[in-house]
């Protein structure tokens, strides 16, 4: 079995607030634990601003810590998802020319859990399709995303999805975890 990297791109605007994001903030540190510990893992919170939460790398050191970081967030602001999902690609490019530069074989997946639709971003719809592969490079990075309630934009979800070949799911605060372990089995 190849090695992944994952980034996830956790949405925390403030839609997000309440029982939503208790679920989603456990269901994604259990995901974390459930990692290979080979596997490189990054999260990227977002809301009107995309940050990369620390420690982020080898699951194996990562995973606990990370789970204890996230946990730890909350919900405020707007939503920044197409820079947050531009933000992931171009970490995953990085990531890929380092191991690519080191012999190194991977996995890649980007799993963007979003609630909502974009409310802040510098950049447009279309800017963000433009930072994500074509389906055609099959060693490229595939794109998970997870519609997490009602209010979610399913449409524009699985435009991103199907861009990379990748796969859709639709959650809420009750199934998330359930999403969590369909995507952990598609790597």
């Amino acid at each position: 079995k190849k090695k992944a990297t994952i980034v996830i791109v956790l949405d925390i605007s403030g839609s997000m607030q309440g029982e939503k994001m208790t679920n989603a903030v456990e269901a994604t540190a259990n995901f974390l634990k459930r990692l290979e510990k080979d596997d490189e893992v990054y999260v990227l919170a977002f809301n009107d601003q995309v940050r990369e939460l620390q420690p982020a790398g080898r699951a194996g050191d990562v995973a606990e810590e990370l789970g204890d970081v996230v946990r730890g967030l909350y919900a405020d602001s707007g939503t920044a998802l197409y820079d947050a999902v531009c933000a992931a690609a171009e970490r995953v490019d990085e990531l890929r020319t380092g191991h690519e530069t080191a012999g190194e074989k991977r996995l890649y997946g980007i799993v963007v859990l979003s609630d909502g639709q974009d409310t802040a971003s510098r950049k447009t719809e279309n800017d963000m399709m433009g930072c994500l592969p074509s389906g055609e490079d099959v060693e490229g990075v595939k794109v998970f995303t997870i519609a997490y309630g009602d209010d979610a934009d399913k449409d524009l979800l699985l435009r991103m999805a199907n861009r990379t070949n990748g796969k859709t799911f639709s959650g809420d605060p009750d199934t998330i975890e359930k999403v969590y372990t369909a995507i952990s089995a598609e790597q």
